[in-house]
C-alpha cells in the first residue's frame, strides 16, 4: 500500500478513528514508567498521545509524510517522537524498545514477515509485541464482502489461526489472546518475545 493513499485520509483520519477505551486499558496493563514504546502506523500520533503518561518514551512512526505532518500540527506530548519509517526496514538499534505496538497495520503491510523480524530485532528480549488484527469470520456474509473488498484493496484478511502461526514462527509466545469488537471481528494479541 503506498503512503500517498495514506496521505489522502490524513485530513479526517481522527474523525474516524476512537480509541477503544477497552483496548487502551489493556495497552496499559503491559507498560511501565520505564519504558520505550515504539508504535508502528501510528497515523497521527492519538494512540501514542493516549499512551504517553503511561511510559518513558514513546517513538510514534509511520510511513505516511502527511499523517506525521498532521501528528505535529497536534503538539503532542513532550516524550513523543514522530517519524517517518518503513516499517520493514526500521532505522533503530537492535533491542531499543520494551513494547512495539501495531494498531490495525499488520494486515495492510506488503511482507509481513519482514516486519515481523524488524519487530523481534527491535524488541528487547521479554519485551512485549502489542497487535490489534482483523480477523476473518466464516459462514457470515459482513465477513465475505469484507473479504472481497480487502482483497481488492490488497489488505489481507487472515483467521486467528493465522496470526497465532505468524507469533510463534517469529519466537512470540502469545499471553494474551482478546478480542475487541463485539462481533469478534478484531482481536488483539500480545506476544512476550522469547
Amino acid at each position: 500500500m503506498k503512503a500517498k493513499f495514506w496521505d489522502k485520509l490524513a485530513p479526517s483520519f481522527d474523525k474516524n478513528n476512537t480509541i477503544n477505551p477497552l483496548l487502551l486499558e489493556t495497552i496499559k496493563n503491559y507498560l511501565s514508567s520505564q519504558d520505550n514504546l515504539l508504535e508502528i502506523g501510528t497515523g497521527t500520533g492519538q494512540m501514542a498521545e493516549a499512551l504517553s503518561e503511561s511510559c518513558y518514551f514513546i517513538e510514534a512512526s509511520d510511513f505516511s509524510p502527511e499523517m506525521i505532518a498532521r501528528g505535529k500540527e497536534k503538539q503532542l506530548a513532550p516524550n513523543i517522537n514522530l517519524s517517518i519509517q518503513d516499517v520493514a526496514n526500521l532505522t533503530f538499534s537492535d533491542r531499543s524498545f520494551e513494547v512495539v505496538l501495531a494498531i490495525n497495520i499488520l494486515h495492510v503491510v506488503s511482507d509481513i514477515d519482514q516486519v515481523l523480524k524488524e519487530v523481534h530485532r527491535v524488541l528487547k528480549t521479554g519485551g512485549y509485541f502489542i497487535s490489534v488484527v482483523p480477523i476473518f469470520k466464516q459462514n457470515k456474509l459482513k465477513f465475505f464482502l469484507l473479504s472481497f473488498l480487502m482483497k481488492l484493496m490488497k489488505f489481507r484478511l487472515w483467521s486467528i489461526s493465522d496470526y497465532r502461526t505468524l507469533y510463534t514462527k517469529y519466537k512470540f509466545e502469545i499471553i494474551c489472546e482478546r478480542s475487541i469488537s463485539d462481533d469478534g471481528s478484531s482481536i488483539l494479541l500480545i506476544g512476550k518475545k522469547e
